[in-house]
């Protein structure tokens, strides 16, 4: 269940360890992962999905499948937005070892990569981060990020629930001593900063390419949500973890592409130092 899991105590240390072996050996091209296959239930005003997501790493030795869906309308009926059901199989002989709930799982892996990507690739010694989103992904991305990154000294919360704001303030505040400031708008939130992360789901974009300055990393999950087309194509580099998936996405109507029609992505294990 979520609460075994959550009972592990796993810190972001010990997800990084993982995720960085992880991304180590997707470089290396030892690993099996078609790109996620999904659904998409139709609700007017939402954009959900169903993905079904397999991967095999050979040197980890570890294969398994997600089963996850993004409703972003569940906080209205107190769910999470993320859930689904994760499977651990034995890679010598397929038997399922584990049936696990993902929704935390979930969480600790995209902040870590979001964590990895910005350790790697912000410029020197950042300071300022600003999070859109202030829900469990949102979460998630603040701890990793302060935890992972300790020259940051003021953090910026915006979300459309100003109650997320203030949870996530007051949880923030037994891990990282520097400043939490609460924004009421998206330039308030953005301009200046040095990493911007959004957790957001919906179609009005945080960030557009007034507020997207020059030096800035931002990281968005599900593909860039959060930053406007403009912004997204101002960026200096554009950084995937996994380019065939990023292609595939692309086929289906997702804007990943420069205005002259030119592919805008490199892979991840491109940077120096992974």
């Amino acid at each position: 269940s979520r609460n075994e899991v959550v009972s592990l105590g796993l810190e972001p240390r010990d997800v990084m360890a993982a995720i960085e072996a992880a991304l180590l050996e997707h470089a290396d091209g030892t690993y099996e992962m078609p790109p996620k296959i999904g659904i998409h239930p139709e609700i007017t005003g939402t954009d959900n999905f169903i993905h079904a997501m397999p991967a095999y790493l050979k040197t980890m030795g570890a294969c398994g499948l997600k089963w996850v869906a993004g409703f972003d309308n569940n906080f209205k009926v107190d769910l999470p937005t993320v859930t689904g059901v994760q499977i651990y199989n034995d890679v010598e002989t397929g038997l399922p070892l584990a049936i696990m709930d993902c929704s935390y799982l979930t969480g600790l892996r995209t902040a870590a990569v979001s964590t990895v990507a910005a350790r790697s690739c912000a410029r020197p010694n950042p300071e300022v981060l600003a999070l859109a989103g202030c829900g469990f992904q949102g979460t998630m991305h603040l701890w990793f990020l302060t935890a992972e990154i300790p020259t940051l000294k003021q953090v910026r919360l915006l979300d459309v629930r100003q109650e997320a704001v203030a949870a996530l303030r007051a949880k923030a505040s037994e891990y990282f001593g520097g400043e939490i400031v609460e924004c009421r708008s998206n330039e308030e939130l953005v301009r200046g900063a040095d990493i911007v992360s959004t957790c957001t789901f919906g179609d009005k974009p945080t960030v557009d390419n007034e507020c997207f300055g020059e030096g800035v990393f931002g990281v968005g999950i599900e593909g860039g949500c959060g930053f406007t087309a403009e912004a997204l194509h101002g960026a200096d580099k554009f950084l995937v973890d996994d380019v065939p998936l990023a292609k595939y996405f692309e086929e289906l109507g997702k804007d990943w592409v420069t205005p002259e029609g030119e592919p805008a992505s490199v892979d991840l294990s491109s940077v120096p130092g992974l």
